[in-house]
């Protein structure tokens, strides 16, 4: 692990079809990395204050056949930590489905607001 890893992505099914179980084993892997490389961050810096480290955060995104979830993992001020389900948007990936590059364009920004 690298001082630079605070972006995980999880490419789950295709466009079509989606293996649930698959999903879910991706889901519980992206929470894995997300939380490990906090604790990486916490661990090199033991001498930093609660709110300090409250402020960092670690980013993911699961994709899902057309959908695109971020999420973010981040320790609270009382030390406990959360995992929050920050966006999900709709990939357009047909023109009849260009109404959803604005939410998209958005979780982007929202991504690039994060890191």
């Amino acid at each position: 692990m690298t001082e630079n890893e605070y972006f995980f992505i999880e490419s789950s099914s295709g466009f079509d079809k989606e293996n649930v179980n698959h999903s879910l084993d991706d889901t519980l892997k992206l929470l894995a990395e997300c939380s490990n490389a906090l604790l990486h961050i916490i661990k090199h810096n033991k001498k930093a204050s609660i709110d300090t480290m409250s402020k960092k955060r670690i980013l993911g995104v699961q994709v899902i056949k057309q959908t695109l979830t971020l999420t973010k993992v981040t320790l609270s001020k009382s030390g406990k930590w959360k995992f929050i389900e920050v966006r999900s948007r709709r990939t357009p990936t047909f023109w009849e489905l260009r109404g959803f590059w604005k939410s998209l364009f958005e979780m982007l920004t929202t991504i690039s607001d994060e890191l």
